[in-house]
């Protein structure tokens, strides 16, 4: 599982260097966004402007997590060029119907890796895969 030398600790520092993008503002997004900035670097991408700065400003986000108390150290644009210009990972954390049209906006002028992983998950009203046509 490790290569000669490397230990768990080696690794999980590895790890926590990553620098996260995490796309969606959501009650879903802004979650998972909380979670990985306790251990890395993590900027969440929202549209909605109040949010950014209800993130940014109280480390809240009232409109879609009322009362939870979101980690320090996350921070949160409304750029999605913003959020994606350093990050080692990018996390979706939008809807379906905008899955593709958001991925092709943060991958601008970068290198995709196909086939990395399946996405999983149906568009609305289409019977098919989020990764199949």
């Amino acid at each position: 599982m490790f290569a000669e030398g490397q230990t768990l600790n080696r690794s999980i520092t590895s790890a926590m260097s990553l620098r996260i993008a995490l796309l969606g503002g959501g009650s879903w997004g802004t979650a998972v966004a909380s979670l990985t900035s306790r251990n890395a670097p993590t900027t969440i991408w929202a549209r909605d402007a109040n949010s950014v700065d209800d993130i940014n400003l109280r480390h809240r986000n009232e409109k879609y997590l009322p009362g939870v108390a979101l980690h320090e150290s996350l921070k949160a644009t409304n750029s999605i060029q913003e959020a994606v210009h350093d990050a080692d990972v990018i996390v979706m954390g939008v809807p379906a119907q905008n899955f593709r049209a958001v991925l092709a906006e943060a991958l601008s002028g970068r290198l995709l890796l196909r086939d990395a992983g399946r996405l999983l998950g149906v568009q609305p009203g289409k019977l098919r895969r989020l990764a199949g046509e």
